[in-house]
């Protein structure tokens, strides 16, 4: 592979994609033209830290999927990719530090082939399009060569990371756009095992809701983000940084040919030199926050980041559609200090009838997840 050549490339094309002179988020990392600093270094940091991102594609002529003629996920399976991507991203946290950047003309690190192979596209790799399809089947009923949304995959690679003990890490994901600390720390045990905590949630009803914007681009300034698995309706993207108002993403729509890991093997189409972005009000309204916490100091400062709740508020006698418009008002209020989601110690007592949710302790302020 020409590393060179492909950082050129990328940094070539992401300047035909520059927006304007403001600064770039992305995963956590500020980039921004200061006294120090031009807009070419700063251009050239982020093109870096873009182009060393693991990028999952569709893949064809694979063994097929067991059961079904499928070898290649082309048309259905954007979104595990996606999922595969940001999972991937906190493997390379894990293993090789948010720091780390591919470098000219130096040779990748063991832990680099590693994380790849987890994602080889056989049976037997944990987290190949294969496993992910047919864990998908026998745990959620999805068929093999269906869409999968955000929510639901997010907890297929969950399920898989936390059946394996050879994994280092473990995965908690949200199911009502709430964190609980204490459900976190069981799952992560006495001696702390880093957690990719991924949080599905819903924003708007009949489609992205605009008031969303500002407080969806703060997710990239948290320096434990991973990114967000959404996009638009049916197409999903991996969003990992803005610029005003739009998102930078990889996009796994391109089908490539498998490669084989079993020897020395290239590694150019796992890493991508073309830039794309998307409008951020253009995005589907279902999408999955991910945030990676190597240590428990991390978790807890990712907690101090986010909106604590703070009130206590019963709901009785309410219908479901009245339920969701009272979250609405309620993450749309005017403090502007708030995030799309809460944290919380302990998980709250519902009891639920078809018109009828009564709140038995803390509520949140976030915005059920429909998906």
């Amino acid at each position: 592979i020409n590393k060179n050549n492909m950082l050129q490339t990328c940094l070539t094309y992401f300047h035909s994609q520059l927006l304007t002179n403001s600064p770039f988020w992305m995963l956590g990392t500020h980039y921004v033209q200061s006294e120090e600093t031009n807009v070419e270094s700063v251009l050239d940091s982020f093109v870096s830290h873009f182009h060393s991102r693991f990028w999952m594609t569709y893949r064809t002529n694979y063994e097929p999927i067991s059961g079904t003629a499928f070898s290649s996920d082309t048309g259905w399976g954007c979104m595990l990719r996606s999922a595969q991507m940001m999972l991937a991203e906190a493997l390379s946290c894990h293993y090789l530090g948010r720091d780390w950047r591919i470098q000219k003309d130096k040779p990748f690190p063991p832990k680099y082939y590693e994380i790849l192979k987890l994602f080889e596209d056989k049976p037997s790799a944990p987290y190949s399009i294969h496993n992910l399809a047919c864990t998908g089947f026998e745990t959620q009923g999805k068929n093999i060569g269906d869409w999968f949304g955000p929510s639901t995959s997010a907890h297929l690679i969950s399920k898989i990371t936390n059946q394996k003990k050879d994994i280092p890490i473990t995965i908690y994901v949200s199911n009502d756009s709430m964190v609980y600390t204490q459900e976190v720390k069981v799952q992560c045990g006495s001696n702390w095992s880093p957690v990719l905590i991924v949080i599905p949630m819903r924003l708007g009803i009949g489609g992205f809701n605009s008031l969303y914007i500002q407080k969806i681009k703060r997710l990239f300034q948290f320096p434990q983000s991973v990114g967000i698995i959404g996009g638009r309706p049916r197409s999903s993207y991996y969003f990992i940084g803005y610029q005003d108002d739009y998102f930078f993403y990889l996009d796994p729509h391109f089908t490539q040919q498998i490669v084989d890991m079993s020897s020395e093997f290239e590694t150019g189409s796992y890493h991508c030199d073309r830039p794309a972005k998307l409008l951020i009000e253009e995005l589907d309204p279902s999408l999955a926050a991910g945030f990676f916490c190597e240590t428990e100091q991390q978790f807890h400062d990712f907690c101090d980041r986010t909106t604590k709740v703070k009130s206590r508020i019963t709901l009785t006698s309410i219908t479901t559609k009245k339920l969701i418009t009272l979250f609405e008002k309620i993450k749309l209020g005017d403090n502007d200090d708030e995030y799309l989601f809460s944290i919380a110690e302990h998980r709250p007592v519902y009891t639920q009838s078809d018109h009828q949710v009564v709140c038995l302790d803390e509520s949140t302020d976030s915005e059920s997840d429909l998906s």
